[in-house]
């Protein structure tokens, strides 16, 4: 009885370390390194050929472009929901004769309606106050610009209409009046300004454009 109660022990014991093997080899294998996952490759591949730098920079170069032309790059995506036709045409017809200054007409958001009437400004709000800051920005702009040729300086009096488009920050068609100083005449101008997104410090508000309204 002892010999056979041996046997059995034995026998349990050895079964018992057979199942504690894989156990301790498991706990002695040293962990994966965080480089050597697939996912962790693919990150590193992407940094390696630089696609995303690419990306960024092809995006940046497209924005800059619509800052002149809001339509650069414009794909046509088709929009369940047309406008009247008359509108359309007024809108069309005001953004060829005023290069988009004089749109006060809207046909509601469609692929082709890129250009704004922004009448918010006329109410107290965030918009009357950047538009009045980016208006004497462009007055000053004219200013410098026609110092040399003896032209008599402006100062900002009020804005008349206000459009905008959108590009990776926002661009700012403003007309806007001005008096000349020596003759308190009030003459009507055109800014074009760039107004850069509130996050980005590394740019500032750019006048692209800034002219005396032809009659």
């Amino acid at each position: 009885m002892t010999r056979r109660s041996g046997k059995r022990e034995k026998a349990i014991s050895s079964t018992s370390d057979d199942r504690r093997k894989p156990e301790k080899s498991g706990a002695e294998a040293p962990p994966k390194a965080v480089g050597e996952s697939g996912s962790s490759r693919k990150v590193l591949g992407l940094k390696k050929d630089n696609r995303h730098k690419k990306i960024m920079r092809n995006y940046r170069k497209m924005q800059r472009a619509r800052r002149k032309d809001p339509y650069a790059g414009f794909r046509q995506y088709p929009t369940n929901k047309l406008a009247d036709l008359d509108l359309i045409h007024k809108y069309i017809r005001q953004l060829k004769e005023s290069d988009g200054f004089d749109v006060d007409v809207y046909p509601g958001l469609c692929f082709a309606a890129v250009y704004v009437p922004r009448p918010e400004f006329k109410e107290p709000c965030q918009l009357r106050t950047d538009a009045i800051e980016m208006s004497q920005l462009a007055v000053a702009q004219f200013n410098s610009d026609n110092r040399d040729s003896k032209g008599v300086p402006y100062e900002f009096q009020g804005i008349e209409r206000v459009v905008s488009y959108s590009c990776n920050g926002e661009i700012f068609l403003i007309t806007f009046q001005a008096r000349e100083a020596e003759t308190d005449d009030i003459k009507t101008f055109q800014a074009k300004v760039f107004d850069p997104p509130g996050l980005d410090e590394e740019e500032e508000r750019e006048v692209m454009l800034v002219r005396l309204k032809e009659l």
